[in-house]
């Protein structure tokens, strides 16, 4: 009988041990909805099967615990890194975007590759709110007057 009461015990213990574990295993704590995590106030936090992930927002660089605002001129890039702005353009306090860098310039547009701002061709003006060069009639004609005027004063001044 004490034999069968060992054998009992022993199955017991092994049973609930195994399936305890498994239990507990499967019991994932959002560490993100309880605010146990330590994610930065400006981070988002993503909750991972037995952990979680801080990545900074929009705007931020750092590592998720530690997150800081890009300054103005700057855009933040993946979230790690603050990377400046084209030359000759501004952008402001916490962008998140390279495409937030808007020219200072008349009629100038970023060009990424170039990291510069160039000048709309003949013919064309800046949509600031795209940040690329538009065909306009009025503009076009416009050039066009004032070309013609400048090449009339400079065969005056030639003859």
């Amino acid at each position: 009988m004490e034999c069968l009461a060992i054998m009992v015990y022993f199955f017991l213990f092994f049973f609930l041990f195994f399936l305890g574990s498994f239990l507990f295993k499967s019991i994932d704590i959002n560490e993100c909805d309880l605010g146990t995590s330590n994610c930065h106030i400006d981070a988002n936090c993503t909750n991972i099967p037995g952990s979680y992930e801080c990545t900074c927002k929009p705007g931020y660089y750092g590592d998720g615990v530690n997150c800081y605002i890009c300054h103005e001129d700057q855009y933040s890039f993946n979230e790690t890194i603050c990377l400046s702005c084209p030359q000759n353009s501004k952008s402001e306090l916490g962008s998140s975007s390279i495409l937030d860098c808007k020219c200072t310039s008349f009629n100038h547009y970023p060009d990424f590759s170039t990291s510069t701002c160039l000048l709309c061709p003949l013919g064309f003006l800046l949509d600031e709110d795209s940040n690329t060069c538009q065909s306009n009639l009025f503009f076009l004609f416009l050039t066009f007057l004032i070309y013609e005027i400048r090449t009339q004063i400079i065969n005056q001044i030639n003859k």
